[in-house]
């Protein structure tokens, strides 16, 4: 198919995966400790567009 046809599926779906990586990244603690879940964080906070000054808290006290 034709690119310009499936571009509004494309943009529809890229939207829907910042959107569910924002309201997950915004719900889920940070994890303390560095390993595994840390770098899940990382991909979360990447796909949800949190990174430079807009990036959420590191660790919860």
């Amino acid at each position: 198919m034709n690119l310009l046809t499936q571009l509004p599926d494309l943009l529809q779906a890229a939207s829907s995966v910042v959107g569910v990586a924002s309201v997950i990244a915004a719900l889920v603690p940070s994890p303390k400790v560095r390993g595994a879940l840390s770098k899940a964080r990382a991909v979360l906070d990447f796909l949800a567009f949190n990174f430079g000054n807009a990036k959420n808290a590191k660790t919860i006290n």
